[in-house]
């Protein structure tokens, strides 16, 4: 395995994603996966279809575009799932970031199907955390309705999880949506599979995923979908590293415009204060009145009127 130290494929490259979810050869486990989603509100999914054409391969992408699946359960109620793996935030908000990736409208509107009274879901896993729920601390899994308005007669349950928040250890997986979080967020830092992950899904999902049994074309495809991955990476970190010197350099100069503004501040005070010590005598106040109201000597030495009729010689403003 020249060029790679891991033992399993990583699931947020496009080849990774599209070897587990796409191939048809491995439908049982997306189909495994997505009940771990809908099986509390639609009950048992039974079959599965891509919106794509299934007669045809799906050519593996170069970014996690994710895939359009018809999903029917055991009362033969027709469910349209959108799934994808997400890298790097687009957009400055979670709609922003819905509206630019899916592409369900889309994919319904080039298939023949009858929509009216199928329920719609997009389900996304991000390896990254949106700005708007930094402050939500352990809350990983959010869902929100999105309205597609006078298009569709029914709204859409956007679902998505925050993978970087999923922080459980193998001894805190409780459930089967723990254990797929596990192996998607961990697999390409995995040496072998989890004494956790016994069942046989996870058994295959494990033996799919092995490096070790890929063919010479999946290693071009998948060192091509590595390179891509890495690429982005680099613009994205790129990106960050750019943003965070432009908020340093921000922020050194708040702290010098504020040291400047405090200093100019201080040396006003300073020298009214030299001002003030300087004048502060009868001769001197005697000189100014000559020519000055008491009114503008006040203004330009920091003197209250009081004090200069005290230095005259006078407590009040009585000759």
């Amino acid at each position: 395995m020249i060029g790679f130290q891991e033992r399993y494929i990583n699931l947020f490259t496009g080849y990774g994603f599209q070897r587990l979810f796409v191939e048809k050869s491995n439908k049982d486990l997306l189909l495994d996966f997505l009940n771990t989603f809908l099986k509390e509100k639609e009950g048992q999914i039974i079959s599965i279809f891509y919106l794509d054409n299934e007669d045809e391969s799906v050519p593996y992408l170069k970014s996690n575009e994710g895939i359009c699946i018809l999903c029917v359960n055991q009362k033969k109620q027709k469910i349209i799932v959108e799934f994808q793996i997400q890298n790097h935030p687009i957009g400055n908000t979670v709609i922003d970031f819905y509206r630019s990736i899916s592409s369900i409208e889309k994919q319904i509107s080039r298939s023949k199907l009858t929509i009216e009274s199928t329920t719609l879901y997009t389900i996304v896993l991000t390896d990254f955390v949106f700005k708007e729920n930094r402050k939500d601390g352990t809350q990983y899994l959010y869902t929100q309705e999105i309205d597609f308005g006078a298009n569709f007669e029914n709204n859409m349950c956007f679902t998505y999880v925050e993978l970087p928040k999923f922080i459980k250890n193998t001894n805190e997986l409780t459930t089967d949506l723990d254990k797929w979080l596990f192996v998607i967020k961990n697999l390409h830092n995995l040496d072998k599979r989890p004494s956790t992950h016994d069942e046989i899904i996870f058994q295959k999902l494990f033996s799919v995923a092995d490096l070790r049994t890929m063919t010479n074309q999946d290693w071009q495809y998948y060192e091509t979908s590595m390179k891509h991955y890495r690429d982005l990476n680099n613009v994205h970190n790129y990106q960050f590293e750019k943003g965070f010197e432009e908020g340093i350099k921000m922020a050194q100069e708040e702290v010098k415009k504020s040291q400047f503004e405090k200093g100019y501040k201080e040396g006003v005070k300073t020298a009214q204060e030299e001002i003030k010590k300087r004048v502060s005598n009868k001769r001197i106040i005697d000189e100014l009145l000559k020519t000055l109201s008491i009114e503008k000597i006040t203004s330009l030495t920091g003197l209250t009127e009081l004090e200069i009729l005290r230095i005259q010689g006078t407590k009040d403003g009585n000759d």
